[in-house]
């Protein structure tokens, strides 16, 4: 019997080092975004942002739109208020007023879905940049955009996002988990097999968007990202799609303030699973879910035999050498590097919380934020 659960847990195990071995090389493939001396703008942008209750961050996004080193002619920036009751509109008005900006403000009712496809139908460019209203942009994110648009004809790109947090252990565990899963969507990109993208930061075809109006207008109250991006890969191919691999192009946004909401912040992401076919991406979180799950069991059957409880440490172990690679290259680029220190109490601690997440993820049922 420990016989054949051992070369049960053997098998997992080299599927996921594959997995996850994949994903590294799919980082290191892509090539960095680079702005040279002789570089032109050329595309225009959509820039969407669907809020929803933002009075505590608008102010801050407002203020890094007006500094995008962009020509102003070459973007435009519609906001777009999904049912607010707090002063985050007023906010809004007051500021486009008071600084003769030319922003525009729109109003949209149901969820944050419906409100992303209220800006894309208002948007008068070829591209649409999608932000979120808690999140702070930096002055040359639409420039390195354009470089990977003029260099390769992209219906969709995928941008880096990061957690900051005040600095405390569940702070740094958010920040560490949100950093692993943009560097294994980048790597997944880079070996041509997408699977996540962020609608914090992502940058997609206006027109190609107008054609999948199903994707925003499903049952699923978060995921508008995702589907987009598999409508992508289904109709046009995943070559269409890429990664913004730029320092300078990192969007940031506040990790969840409480345990409470960081965990019902996945389980909105969790639940869009719901909605997956099978697919890249489907597959891959099968495939994620079940090698943790196998660390459970094991954690389980030691209470049997000591011998599961070595060979659950030797796949803990296991685990942290695999990750590593991908986790020290993307923390030096997303500049947590002081994170690894806590690599192995992390990759302890994973397992737990996504089996955990992806369990609850299937009744749960709630909207947007939590808070409609």
């Amino acid at each position: 019997m420990i016989n054949q659960i051992l070369l049960v847990v053997i098998i997992i195990a080299i599927i996921y080092a594959i997995v996850i071995i994949a994903f590294t090389y799919g980082w290191r493939r892509i090539k960095p975004t680079l702005i040279h001396s002789d570089y032109k703008p050329n595309t225009q942008f959509s820039i969407i942002i669907a809020f929803y209750n933002e009075e505590d961050n608008i102010i801050n996004l407002l203020s890094d739109l007006e500094k995008i080193d962009y020509p102003k002619d070459k973007f435009e920036i519609l906001l777009v208020n999904n049912e607010s009751i707090d002063d985050t509109a007023i906010i809004i008005r007051d500021y486009i007023f008071q600084n003769d900006s030319k922003m525009v403000l729109y109003n949209s009712a149901g969820g944050k879905k419906e409100a992303v496809w209220k800006g894309i139908n208002e948007a008068e460019h070829d591209y649409v940049l999608s932000l979120d209203g808690d999140c702070r942009i930096p002055p040359l994110l639409l420039k390195n955009y354009d470089v990977e648009l003029q260099k390769r004809d992209l219906k969709f790109i995928s941008g880096p996002v990061a957690f900051v947090s005040k600095g405390k252990f569940w702070g740094r565990f958010m920040e560490f988990e949100f950093m692993s899963l943009v560097a294994s969507g980048a790597g997944a990109i880079g070996i041509g097999l997408p699977i996540m993208a962020n609608a914090a930061n992502m940058v997609f075809e206006t027109k190609v968007a107008l054609k999948a109006e199903h994707v925003y207008n499903s049952d699923i109250a978060s995921g508008d990202d995702v589907f987009l991006l598999n409508y992508v890969i289904k109709n046009y191919g995943r070559k269409y799609v890429g990664f913004l691999k730029s320092e300078d192009s990192i969007v940031t946004t506040e990790a969840p303030l409480s345990l409470n909401s960081w965990v019902n912040q996945r389980l909105r992401w969790a639940s869009k699973a719901k909605g997956y076919s099978i697919n890249a991406t489907s597959i891959t979180a099968l495939v994620i879910l079940g090698f943790n799950m196998t660390t459970i069991a094991l954690l389980i059957l030691s209470f049997l035999s000591i011998k599961y409880l070595y060979v659950l440490v030797i796949i803990l172990l296991f685990k942290t050498i695999i990750d590593f690679q991908i986790l020290k290259m993307s923390s030096i680029f997303f500049s947590k590097r002081p994170l690894l220190k806590y690599i192995f109490i992390f990759e302890t601690i994973y397992p737990f919380y996504i089996v955990i997440i992806s369990f609850a993820a299937l009744f749960h049922k709630k909207e947007w934020k939590d808070e409609m």
